[in-house]
């Protein structure tokens, strides 16, 4: 991974090393911790004001950003992120 991690650093795009991170911590995140997970993807990296927005296709954002809008009693699936995943 850290050599990936140097390769994306070269190619300009570190903020891919920390989406794929979220992800990554969003898929061995409990039910609980999803939802925060996953506000935290969508703030950081997919939000058009996002600080470290990664470059994505508007159909795969678009679930995304209802389930962050989604009332906190909404459950997070854990295949949320599948096509993101694939797509970073």
């Amino acid at each position: 991974l850290q050599a990936f991690e140097k390769f994306l650093a070269l190619e300009y795009a570190a903020e891919n090393i920390g989406a794929l991170q979220l992800i990554q911590k969003f898929s061995l995140s409990s039910s609980n911790e999803r939802r925060a997970v996953i506000k935290k993807l969508f703030h950081d990296y997919l939000d058009i004001s996002a600080p470290f927005m990664i470059n994505t296709r508007e159909e795969i954002v678009t679930p995304i950003r209802t389930l962050v809008a989604a009332p906190e009693t909404t459950d997070i699936p854990e295949n949320a992120l599948a096509t993101l995943q694939i797509e970073v």
